[in-house]
């Protein structure tokens, strides 16, 4: 919220809107518009013309944290079923 001096000299309250981005995951709000777009065009910047926002991206925090630990578990699992070079 907002508070200017009206003309009569009292205060005025105005209302500000300010646009959320929603987690795609759990639906949760975890930034505003204008910042993720910020961020958005940061990450991406060096990689060129044509590439999407990673999905990553549209995560909330927490969303993100278990989504990283759920990739990384599937890239150990797989590690796993390879066969392991013999110690000499």
């Amino acid at each position: 919220m907002v508070f200017t001096i009206n003309d009569q000299g009292g205060w005025q309250a105005l209302k500000a809107e300010i646009k959320k981005v929603i987690c795609s995951r759990c639906g949760r709000p975890f930034s505003t518009e204008r910042r993720f777009q910020q961020v958005v065009e940061k990450v991406t910047a060096d990689w060129g013309p044509g590439w999407e926002t990673p999905e990553w991206m549209s995560l909330c925090p927490e969303c993100r944290k278990n989504h990283q630990a759920l990739a990384l578990a599937n890239v150990a699992e797989a590690g796993k079923s390879e066969p392991q070079p013999k110690k000499d």
